[in-house]
């Protein structure tokens, strides 16, 4: 057996079912690596009651502690130290080392919203829209499907999409983004989820077949009791690593772009200032304290390698 070593990269992704998942495995040693100022895992309410809100697989362990974002370089990484260092969002616009950041305030929610699909619009390609709010993402991918004429329900040639679920069969993982490439047909109905399948292109090149549900197309695996899901799986005949959520790409929310990079990002908050819960103080796991607000400001600017701008509305 020469399962020696588990190395998990960005682990502050992780939950504490998934820490646990991983101690019980037959690996000897778990090297764990990530960054603990980035945004906290998303928790059940187990979790949550168990662990606390603030939960960090980092809060119990020592070691050596990142020192520098690696990703990004001159005013990106410039406005991404100036949050994690000093607690402060940079409100002034910078240019150095090829790379630069915008910050922008806009009069309405509406405005900060119109603002970051203009941006997008006006520069596809490797440019990835992140929110907060999950209503606010499903808008958006709407609004910019819309005013690039995809009028169909379902994603048409050419639309990236984000993969809501792992699927370790095809290494891919909650947040990663494929490129679609032809609706191939129904698929089976699932204990009543309706499915197609979709050919799609990963970001390394390969083509793969996923059966998707399309009901309404969120990305949202509608609930199933399990019994009744590996009964369905089986009298249709299909892998339960083949049925993979998808969604439409343009914009995700921070929590779906964690672990991944981009050669642009539009960090738009239309109004989410005003919310208490965005501006909550967090414990991090050297006991200091910082914003939610600023935690997420820095784990959305630190996906951009060239450039990243942050647009709100108070």
């Amino acid at each position: 057996d020469d399962r020696v070593l588990l190395v998990v990269d960005e682990a502050s992704m992780i939950s504490p079912r998934r820490r646990a998942d991983a101690e019980r495995s037959p690996y000897e040693k778990i090297l764990l690596i990530g960054d603990p100022f980035q945004i906290p895992p998303v928790l059940s309410r187990a979790e949550e009651a168990e662990s606390g809100e603030d939960y960090s697989v980092f809060s119990d362990l020592r070691g050596p502690r990142l020192e520098k974002v690696m990703r990004a370089g001159g005013a990106v990484l410039s406005a991404a130290t100036e949050v994690r260092g000093m607690r402060r969002i940079p409100i002034e616009s910078l240019e150095a080392g090829g790379s630069r950041y915008d910050y922008a305030e806009t009069r309405s929610a509406e405005g900060a919203v119109a603002a970051a699909i203009g941006d997008f619009l006006d520069d596809p390609d490797g440019h990835t829209l992140i929110t907060w709010r999950n209503d606010v993402r499903v808008a958006a991918n709407q609004e910019i499907r819309r005013r690039l004429g995809h009028a169909a329900a379902l994603p048409e040639p050419g639309e990236p999409l984000v993969v809501r679920r792992n699927a370790h069969r095809w290494r891919l993982m909650n947040g990663d983004v494929v490129l679609f490439l032809e609706d191939e047909g129904e698929g089976p109905e699932l204990a009543g989820i309706v499915t197609r399948w979709f050919l799609v292109r990963t970001e390394v090149g390969r083509e793969i077949h996923l059966l998707a549900p399309v009901g309404d197309f969120s990305g949202v695996l509608p609930y199933v009791g399990l019994v009744t899901w590996k009964r369905a799986l089986r009298e249709a005949d299909v892998r339960e690593d083949t049925v993979v959520p998808l969604t439409y790409a343009y914009c995700l929310t921070c929590h779906l772009a964690q672990g991944s990079q981009y050669r642009r990002v539009t960090a738009f908050l239309p109004g989410d200032f005003r919310s208490p819960h965005f501006r909550k103080p967090t414990r991090l796991p050297d006991g200091s304290t910082m914003p939610f607000s600023h935690r997420w400001v820095y784990t959305a600017l630190s996906r951009a390698v060239e450039r990243a701008a942050l647009v709100i509305s108070r």
